[in-house]
């Protein structure tokens, strides 16, 4: 299945205030991921505005269900189009690629970190960013 009924569900209160927003309807829609021996992944959209949402006119949210267990989120980006990058993974889990828009914009990354997907541009960002030690006695 396409696990539209389980997107209408986690999705709810985000349509709802789209519509108390808007005044408008949003469209739900999803796509259901089967992994081989994580679980499954779930990508649930609400769209209807670009000047609600952003440029693709959508709220996208991932959500993770890993063997035996209950939906939960672990993704979340507005205005953007994505894609799953099959060919790179982490812990078995596949690459979250955004496409390239007009004006340059370069894609960005998210990869599994064992319990969420996060940002890979930012991590590398706190990686250069963390303190380094100097030696020597500070206290003159």
């Amino acid at each position: 299945g396409t696990g539209i009924a389980d997107a209408q569900a986690l999705m709810a209160e985000e349509a709802r205030l789209f519509r108390a927003a808007t005044g408008k309807q949003p469209i739900i829609s999803s796509a259901l991921v089967e992994l081989e021996a994580q679980g499954r992944l779930l990508f649930a959209s609400v769209c209807g505005s670009t000047n609600y949402y952003g440029q693709s006119g959508c709220t996208l949210s991932g959500f993770a269900a890993e063997k035996g267990e209950a939906w939960r989120e672990v993704y979340n980006t507005e205005g953007v189009l994505m894609h799953l990058d099959l060919s790179t993974s982490n812990l078995g889990w596949p690459n979250l690629v955004t496409l390239q828009t007009v004006g340059g914009v370069q894609p960005y990354h998210w990869v599994w970190n064992g319990s969420d997907y996060e940002n890979a541009e930012s991590l590398v960002a706190e990686e250069d960013t963390e303190p380094v030690e100097e030696e020597g006695d500070s206290a003159r």
